[in-house]
């Protein structure tokens, strides 16, 4: 309690009940207030206010600041302001809504589209002749890769709308009550699909200039060209040439929608190389003509040296459409022909190391003056492909050969340097002027089970193998004895006859174009 003075004017006072004791609750105060009709935010002020004067005894007064309670007051009124003018608010929102709903019923959503032209809000029969005027003035443009446009129009090709029946469907699908959230939804844009005259539309397209032949660039790979010791990529060619069936479903498609532009390299409808200047197949392909064309093969034809190097290799290769490196055999060889000519001209002597280990000179035959297309075409080729340089000597022999010796009336096969088979032999009778030539041979061919017919002899034999024109190798089954000196007075007609089991091991292990020396 205060004094016995009188209180301003600004306080009010408030007496707490008896029922109270010391120590009483905030809370219990503001229910005691309740029961006395004062208003809740004024009980709140009221209690904090006695807890904070200690009023808590029976019976005391407390003074409460006016200004606190004025201060509740408004607020109560502002409340009750703000709810009032929030309820008229939301009459007013689901009004608004309710009429929208109604409004809806026979009309398309806010940003409903057809074909790309909108049909916001417009009724059945509105759209409709808003779809039919936008269908006069149909046209579709074809933007090219030179940025050039044609344009086939709606009324070259007899295009229509076919009836209300999608329009209606579409109608009837929408619920009034949709048309707030159909604003923000993605499936507003609708599509009807349109009816042309497809032969009008062939003959449109047909007409169009850049399917012309003459105005047709077709699309190509990356091409190679050699410059300064090397291969370089030229880019490939893109061209401008349309895949015909492409660009008639791509026209046809937006015609039907009504698009009006088309940009036939985003429809993917122009023709491309099947490799570009990035692909790994053209890098690959790059990196192994210049393998190749950093070979280098050497013939040795006598004294003279014949060299293959780039400038030849390259003339001789060429890329396909797959890009796989191709060798131009009629090159080849045109090339072997004159190397041919070079050594048919050549004298060549040869040191040749015989069996027992001396030195001969051996001058004559045929070997080196006639070379094998296909052997040498198989050797440059495989060469150049190897990616290693090589020496091909026609003065040497190698070391698979026919060693013949005359004096010695003996035969040697070597095959990869390795002994294959040795005999006795009987070769040409030296008496009757018939001996068989000395010099290096190749052998011509094989032949199995054959008659030998000269001028006053039949031979018939099992092995055959010719190396001098009519003179060659073969079984002699009619000769008992071979070696010694027979040949000088018993020889044969040239060739060299040979005991059954030599002929048969020779025959089975040499090839064609075999070496054979005599001397």
């Amino acid at each position: 309690e205060g004094s016995d003075e009188p209180k301003q004017q600004s306080e009010q006072t408030i007496t707490i009940s008896d029922s109270f004791d010391s120590g009483v609750s905030a809370d219990e105060i503001q229910s005691e207030l309740y029961e006395q009709e004062v208003s809740a935010d004024q009980a709140a002020v009221i209690a904090q206010t006695a807890i904070s004067q200690e009023a808590l005894l029976p019976n005391s007064t407390v003074f409460i600041p006016q200004t606190a309670t004025r201060k509740s007051i408004a607020d109560v009124i502002k409340q009750s302001k703000n709810l009032l003018i929030y309820g008229i608010i939301t009459l007013f929102l689901i009004a608004v809504y309710i009429g929208y709903a109604q409004y809806f019923k026979t009309r398309f959503y806010l940003g409903t589209t057809i074909n790309g032209i909108s049909i916001s809000g417009l009724s059945l029969q509105d759209a409709n002749t808003k779809l039919n005027d936008a269908l006069q003035n149909y046209s579709l443009t074809i933007i090219e890769r030179s940025n050039s446009g044609e344009q086939i129009k709606a009324q070259d090709i007899s295009l229509a709308y076919n009836s209300l029946d999608d329009l209606n469907t579409y109608l009837s699908s929408q619920s009034g009550y949709g048309w707030l959230g159909a604003i923000f939804s993605k499936n507003s844009k609708k599509t009807i699909v349109m009816s042309y005259d497809a032969e009008q539309l062939n003959q449109q397209i047909g007409n169009l200039s850049f399917l012309k032949p003459e105005n047709i660039i077709k699309p190509g790979n990356p091409s190679f060209n050699y410059v300064n010791g090397s291969y370089v990529i030229v880019q490939e060619v893109t061209g401008n040439e349309v895949d015909q069936d492409t660009l008639y479903k791509a026209i046809a498609d937006n015609i039907c929608i009504m698009n009006t532009k088309l940009d036939l390299q985003q429809a993917d409808c122009y023709t491309k190389p099947a490799y570009t200047a990035n692909s790994q197949k053209t890098i690959d392909t790059q990196n192994l003509l210049n393998t190749y064309a950093a070979v280098q093969i050497t013939y040795i034809i006598g004294t003279e040296q014949i060299i293959i190097d780039a400038s030849q290799i390259c003339s001789w290769m060429s890329v396909d459409n797959d890009l796989n490196i191709v060798f131009n055999k009629n090159k080849i060889q045109n090339f072997v022909n004159n190397l041919e000519k070079i050594s048919s001209a050549v004298t060549y002597t040869r040191n040749f190391k015989t069996t027992a280990g001396s030195i001969v000179q051996i001058t004559g035959g045929n070997y080196g003056r006639y070379m094998s297309f296909a052997k040498e075409n198989d050797f440059i080729t495989n060469t150049i492909k190897s990616g290693v340089s090589a020496t091909r000597d026609f003065n040497e022999i190698g070391s698979t050969y026919v060693e013949i010796s005359l004096t010695k009336q003996h035969i040697w096969f070597y095959k990869n340097g390795t002994l294959v088979v040795e005999g006795s032999i009987v070769t040409g009778n030296v008496m009757n002027h018939k001996a068989t030539p000395k010099g290096v041979y190749y052998l011509r061919s094989k032949t199995r089970n054959t008659t030998l017919v000269g001028p006053d002899y039949e031979a018939d034999v099992s092995y055959w193998m010719p190396f001098n024109r009519g003179i060659g190798l073969h079984d002699a089954t009619w000769r008992s004895y071979f070696g010694g000196s027979i040949y000088k007075t018993n020889g044969s007609h040239g060739c060299v006859n040979l005991p059954y089991n030599v002929a048969k091991k020779i025959y089975n292990n040499i090839s064609v174009g075999t070496p054979v020396v005599v001397y």
